[in-house]
């Protein structure tokens, strides 16, 4: 089911990159980024508006949100109580539909939201007694015969079968309520070689396998197990787990590695499309390997990765602003990475000079202008169609833009928001984000404070639900009549066209480069019949009489 990113699509090493997630860690258990001690429906919701208003502000675009920690969970579940630093007491429900409240917060402000779960690490036994009155207790209550202890926290054995399925039937009850962009797993690993798990291994080992090879081996099939159900649920939600900053030991640095210490093979998880992405949580400074395992993570899987960079850390004396920032800076020289992920928000949005310095950092250098999600990687990549009747008129103190919705693209996806670009009339640098004047809006109207009518020239794209970007619409002028660049869409056997220009002539090819139709136009507009076609996917060339030309791939 899973859908990953291109290389070609991954973070490039400029300055200000236009597609670039920037992900931040929401940390509910205990409280810790929310809804910190505050137990009221009112107060959860304020709080949590200006959480999202401050990370919406500050150019962010992904949320990792805690939706389940130390035995309860955000939802209203059949399996779990609800979390008690969501609801103050451990015997009572949530008052409120938390994750749908979330989710449509982060919809306005077109941030994609990842359920962050925790499937085995289940709490402490203080944690467990707190449910101990709910009507749906504790996990260790509830399924003992699932359950072992270690170091004082409760853990659902990974090695066993039933666990895994009980794990997965509870994440399919959430997503068959709660339409989340993504999951991203956490503590998906065994927690040392010393885990209790004897009962289980000499049980279910029925391939005889050494125990790291079947801890593996299980963590393996959880997550394809998880992997099958979401492509049954919600297909297009994708799928990212947090490991530890170290895949395998590199020769030199001492670090716990995911695939020894943690019993996790992430990289063949994403190799299997069970996995769309990995959040290595980066906490090692460079004299501890940053940059080479950074390295060794993009090798493997390139395209996939979006390091997480520990803000927390913040509170340490010997960590400062400089270590993160150049730690950015690392990963975006990095090619195969495609984002960043920050973790310890209350720290990062917390009082503090460090506090100050990093967030400052951010608005005027590194998250300075917004980025987008990059798009699929689809086979067939259909971009959606322009924006119509694109208008820019100067009001008296400012640009008043409208626009109409695109006609339907070949694969009928949807529009998700519209961006807006300063332009020259001549085209549109849309590759830069520093000429965005708004990055998402929902609506088609847009108004551009100007104090005199410089004759100022605007941009519209459309971006569908797979984060495809169309081609511009440009206003000719604002003070004149719009200009539609070459508009081209495909509908019911034929293909229309539209310009400012006369097309002379439209030529269509299969992928193979074998032309298969000639038409002669001589207009700026026209209706092509194409239903001797066959069915398939073909390009079409509309070429002009100055000898220019344009391309768009349709389906047929």
């Amino acid at each position: 089911m899973a859908t990953t990113f291109s290389v070609g699509m991954a973070l490039n090493a400029t300055s200000h990159p236009k597609y670039e997630v920037r992900a931040a860690w929401v940390s509910t258990e205990g409280g810790r980024d929310w809804p910190r001690g505050l137990y009221d429906e009112a107060r959860q919701k304020e709080a949590l508006v200006q959480l999202l208003d401050k990370l919406d502000d500050a150019n962010f675009n992904t949320v990792f949100f805690q939706m389940q920690g130390r035995g309860g969970v955000a939802w209203d579940s059949s399996y779990y109580p609800a979390m008690v630093s969501l609801t103050g007491d451990g015997s009572i429900g949530t008052a409120y539909d938390i994750p749908q409240f979330v989710i449509d917060e982060c919809r306005k402000r077109h941030i994609e939201c990842h359920a962050w779960l925790t499937p085995f690490a289940q709490g402490s036994r203080q944690d467990a007694s707190r449910y101990r009155l709910n009507r749906h207790p504790h996990i260790s209550v509830s399924h003992p015969e699932l359950c072992v202890t270690f170091n004082g926290t409760y853990y659902i054995d990974p090695g066993v079968p039933q666990g895994r399925e009980m794990i997965v039937g509870s994440y399919r009850e959430m997503l068959s309520q709660y339409n989340f962009d993504g999951i991203n797993l956490d503590l998906t690993s065994y927690d040392g070689r010393l885990f209790p798990d004897d009962d289980s291994y000499d049980e279910f080992n029925t391939e005889y396998l050494t125990r790291e090879e079947w801890r593996r081996e299980n963590m393996t099939a959880f997550v394809a197990e998880l992997a099958e159900m979401v492509s049954e649920t919600t297909p297009d939600s994708k799928i990212g787990v947090s490991t530890l900053g170290v895949y395998k030991p590199i020769f030199g640095y001492d670090n716990k590695s995911a695939y020894n210490s943690a019993c996790q093979d992430p990289v063949l998880w994403v190799d299997s499309r069970y996995a769309d992405y990995l959040s290595p949580r980066m906490s090692h400074e460079e004299s501890l390997g940053f940059s080479k395992n950074l390295a060794k993570w993009t090798e493997l899987v390139p395209g996939a990765v979006i390091p997480g960079i520990m803000a927390g850390r913040l509170t340490e004396s010997a960590v400062s602003v400089d270590d993160l920032t150049r730690q950015i800076d690392a990963i975006r020289d990095d090619e195969g990475c495609i984002g960043v992920a920050i973790d310890g928000l209350s720290t990062l949005f917390g009082n503090g000079d460090k506090a100050n310095e990093m967030r400052q950092s951010l608005a005027s250098d590194y998250f300075r202008y917004p980025a987008h999600i990059h798009p699929k990687n689809d086979l067939y990549d259909f971009a959606p169609n322009p924006p119509v009747n694109v208008e820019a008129r100067y009001t008296g103190n400012g640009y008043a833009i409208t626009w109409e919705e695109p006609f339907p693209s070949a694969e009928g996806k949807p529009v998700k928001y519209y961006s807006i670009y300063l332009s020259d009339g001549h085209g549109a640098d849309t590759s830069n984000p520093e000429y965005i004047v708004c990055a998402k809006t929902d609506g088609m109207e847009f108004f551009y404070p100007a104090k005199t009518a410089e004759g100022l020239q605007f941009a519209i794209t459309a971006f569908d639900t797979d984060y495809r970007e169309s081609l511009p619409a440009i206003t000719k002028s604002a003070l004149d009549d719009i200009y539609l660049p070459v508009y081209f869409y495909y509908h019911d056997g034929a293909i229309y066209l539209s310009d400012v220009k006369p097309v002379e002539r439209l030529e269509i090819y299969s992928l193979t480069g074998n032309r298969t139709m000639h038409k002669e136009i001589g207009a700026s507009q026209a209706t092509v019949d194409c239903v001797r076609l066959t069915p398939g996917v073909y390009v079409a060339k509309a070429v002009y009489s100055d000898g220019t030309s344009s391309m768009h791939k349709f389906a047929r």
